[in-house]
């Protein structure tokens, strides 16, 4: 937490106080401009940069930030081990420092990358457990619609998968997080698609990848996500044609041309190694 500058009413600091406050002031600063850096690098999948900016910042402080930053970066680098080191520290910083919601998003990742990436099921259970605890019945907030979007991947019922993303898309709109937004229309549209609702989810797997266009997305790892749930349902339906338009598309963006293939042959390779047929998880942490 940055040291706020001000003194107590009616007091003035002595001269040791000041010390500590201007030394710690002159500490806290970079720190916060390294974060920001390297949280700049991490959304255009820059993870180069990222690590080296923030492992700076490390330098000085562990803070929650710094730690959530380097996991990101390590997912990048597809060192999940790494990352989820990472991430189990930034949960305890979060945790200690009173930053309940930093908890619960950090929770509700690690869920995502022991469901996902590791295979643990009791393990990702375990954690979104602890984000939905953690929330303590404060559902009228982004993070518990990105709670909810967790839920749906690793609900089995195709009704309530469909029900869990409907919540997260509702609380998206009502508080203005684009990001979950349209990572959320990506999973719903995929999951109708491979619900043989093919008409009704293109349309909202076309709507995402709009966003991204249009900048309403700029974060590489949800705009990554939205592509391959785009790609993964093109697979489902046959639909080629469609994720050759969005290849042209996509590549306009600096972000997503990082990983979206080059050529219109590539387009059956990438999506077969998209989630699987069910619009099932992959890790998108953020």
């Amino acid at each position: 937490m940055l040291f706020d500058g001000e003194a107590e009413a009616g007091r003035r600091p002595g001269i040791g106080e000041d010390v500590v406050a201007r030394h710690h002031e002159a500490v806290t600063v970079p720190v916060q401009t390294l974060i920001a850096e390297g949280r700049a690098a991490l959304r255009e999948g820059d993870a180069a940069t990222a690590r080296r900016v923030l492992e700076s910042a490390l330098a000085e402080s562990a803070s929650d930030d710094v730690l959530e930053g380097l996991a990101r970066a390590a997912y990048l680098e597809l060192d999940f081990a790494r990352a989820i080191k990472d991430w189990e520290r930034a949960y305890a910083a979060h945790r200690d420092g009173g930053d309940r919601v930093g908890a619960v998003r950090v929770a509700r990742t690690l869920a995502y990358m022991y469901g996902s990436v590791i295979g643990d099921g009791a393990v990702m259970s375990g954690w979104i457990a602890r984000a939905r605890t953690l929330l303590a019945g404060d559902i009228e907030s982004p993070e518990a619609g990105w709670v909810s979007l967790n839920l749906g991947m690793f609900e089995g019922d195709r009704g309530q998968k469909e029900k869990r993303f409907r919540e997260a898309l509702e609380l998206a709109r009502r508080f203005g997080d684009s990001d979950l937004e349209f990572v959320t229309l990506a999973y719903l549209g995929a999951s109708l698609v491979h619900a043989d609702r093919t008409e009704e989810g293109m349309v909202l797997l076309d709507e995402a990848p709009a966003a991204v266009a249009g900048s309403d997305v700029d974060d590489f790892c949800v705009l990554q996500e939205i592509f391959c749930q785009l790609f993964s349902a093109c697979e489902r339906a046959h639909d080629v044609s469609r994720a050759d338009q969005w290849i042209r598309i996509g590549g306009r963006s600096r972000s997503a041309g990082a990983f979206l293939p080059s050529r219109p042959s590539a387009v059956r390779t990438t999506a077969a190694s998209s989630p699987p047929p069910d619009g099932g998880p992959r890790p998108t942490p953020r």
